[in-house]
């Protein structure tokens, strides 16, 4: 699994607990070389200054700390009080929209804009959404081409009403929080553009998980689930075998794509049952 092992090293010294050098280490290629070094995003929103130090630099912390890739698969984190066994526990991986917080675009933008959503699609432009999902354009961009026609319509209403309406799903933020307590390793896998930036200065969703893998920066900047290349990224950014990763996704298609690359997956439905799911697991919650 993906693990980290305490390193003693007096001039690394961190705020709480035991000193360790946060610096990142890359094992091997990323990818056939095509993925730079993995850059964790930036936590947003009133929120990232009470994040522990532990959780603020985990991810490059791990990738300094746990060695060469055999030492990876061997080496047990320090999990603290109520941690979990991390020779067991798998890498926790989740799609956002409609698995963590409610996407408003199918109901709520329809509404803004007085009609239905099929009738949206017929309007609206085939790809710039798309586009602005893989950071190919920038927000404005895909603002001023939202509709083929390039019609004229109040965008900064349009952002407001997607800004409103993000919100935990029900059960999500109080399972999130449990996984957490119980210091499993989490990350965001979400095919969405900058506005994820939106999402994490409502909801400040980054107290719980990284930020990691965005289909419109970093080395997934480009790539959209189901796509193999995308989760061969999670895969080598994480530093551990694919069936030590378990995907939480909303869509069978992303799920199934994960299960063909060697990954677990569970096709998300409610809070509830992901519970149920993860209990068959054995994943303790």
């Amino acid at each position: 699994m993906f693990c980290a092992r305490q390193v003693t090293n007096t001039s690394c010294p961190t705020k709480n607990g035991p000193t360790r050098c946060a610096m990142p280490r890359m094992a091997g290629a990323l990818v056939a070389g095509r993925y730079a070094l993995p850059v964790r995003a930036p936590r947003m929103g009133r929120h990232a200054e009470e994040v522990a130090p532990r959780r603020r630099f985990a991810f490059f912390e791990r990738w300094w700390a746990c060695g060469t890739p055999s030492e990876r698969s061997t080496v047990v984190r320090s999990t603290g009080r109520g941690g979990v066994d991390a020779q067991k526990a798998p890498v926790l991986v989740f799609d956002v929209m409609d698995t963590i917080v409610y996407d408003p675009f199918y109901i709520e933008i329809p509404k803004f804009f007085g009609t239905t959503l099929q009738e949206l699609f017929e309007v609206k432009h085939p790809n710039s959404w798309v586009r602005f999902e893989k950071g190919e354009i920038s927000e404005q961009q895909m603002l001023d081409n939202f509709f083929k026609d390039n019609r004229s319509y109040d965008s900064e209403g349009l952002l407001q009403t997607m800004h409103d309406n993000y919100r935990y799903l029900d059960g999500m933020e109080e399972l999130l929080q449990q996984l957490n307590d119980m210091a499993y390793e989490m990350h965001a896998m979400t095919n969405y553009p900058e506005w994820y930036k939106l999402i994490e200065k409502k909801l400040a969703l980054g107290r719980y998980l990284n930020w990691t893998f965005i289909s419109c920066t970093g080395a997934m900047k480009g790539l959209r689930k189901p796509d193999k290349d995308a989760f061969e990224v999670v895969t080598a950014m994480l530093g551990c075998p694919p069936a030590n990763i378990l995907l939480v996704d909303d869509r069978e298609a992303n799920v199934s794509a994960a299960r063909n690359c060697g990954m677990d997956g569970i096709v998300f439905k409610n809070a509830e049952q992901l519970k149920e799911e993860l209990r068959s697991r054995d994943l303790g919650v």
